[in-house]
């Protein structure tokens, strides 16, 4: 497969420097035209930066357009996304405005940087009209407030431009349930949601065994003495329900692992009592 996703900026000398270049599954998540797509899988895949830079190159790509990149607070923000975009930006030929948490490039574009820990967070937002709407650990954000944002994503008729929903995710959080749901098994009841269109979500699984750039063998270490619940997730890429009693395990024919269809039996008799 060919990499046509390199992202390649200039040295304050000129001297052209990559800045990002995809990796297989990577590549598959820029190319992917679904309108609301989700990168998803166990911990250390790099979906964070494949969000940013998939972001990156589509302000570059259509001049004069507002994007927007969230995750639920400043401080994960900051600990993310932040560390790296002044040198981007500078590369880029941009710079990134600390104060507003806004990247502008030098066609025009704009990415604009938020969070939507509380309500009133989301609903500041509505106002707006983005090309694109970024959500980083988009299961830790409350799907309400997902769905609120989602609605400031559209264009103006005749652009030749298309409004797409990007997203990553580990698989455990508070929308877990809602994300797997709606992006993976697409099982989104008709009366709850009418306006729900499957062929318009989508999914590609990224996983640490897809960053080439990983040391797997260390970085399994990390996860020793997490909870069985935790590590599911973080590890394995299993969809976690934070709240739920039982591990939201889906299997095969898409129930639950804890869904029986009927009582065991021993001898034609049911092991199990149940009264209603």
């Amino acid at each position: 497969m060919s990499n046509r996703f390199k992202l390649i900026g200039s040295l304050p000398n000129g001297t052209p420097h990559v800045i990002y270049e995809a990796h297989d599954k990577g590549i598959l998540f820029h190319e992917d035209p679904t309108t609301n797509l989700l990168a998803v899988g166990n911990r250390g895949g790099g979906k964070s930066l494949i969000l940013r830079m998939d972001a990156h190159m589509r302000a570059l790509s259509v001049p004069g357009c507002n994007i927007i990149l969230i995750r639920k607070t400043l401080k994960d923000l900051q600990k993310s996304h932040f560390i790296d975009l002044d040198k981007e930006m500078a590369l880029l030929g941009g710079y990134f405005h600390h104060t507003n948490y806004i990247a502008h490039y030098p066609n025009g574009s704009k990415l604009f940087f938020s969070y939507v820990g509380h309500d009133t967070d989301s609903m500041n937002l509505l106002s707006a009209q983005f090309l694109a709407l970024y959500v980083d650990e988009i299961s830790v954000i409350p799907w309400e407030y997902f769905l609120k944002l989602s609605i400031s994503v559209r264009v103006v008729k005749g652009s030749g431009h298309k409004a797409v929903v990007r997203a990553a995710t580990n698989p455990l959080g508070e929308s877990a349930v809602e994300v797997n749901k709606y992006f993976i098994t697409k099982a989104v009841d008709p009366e709850e949601d009418d306006d729900y269109i499957p062929e318009e979500w989508g999914h590609i699984r990224i996983n640490m065994e897809d960053n080439p750039y990983l040391d797997l063998v260390q970085y399994r270490k990390r996860f020793a003495g997490l909870s069985d619940h935790v590590k599911r997730a973080w590890l394995d890429g299993e969809f976690m329900d934070e709240a739920g009693l039982f591990d939201f395990h889906p299997s095969k024919s898409g129930l639950p692992y804890h869904v029986i269809n009927e009582l065991p039996t021993v001898n034609c008799k049911p092991i199990v009592e149940h009264y209603w």
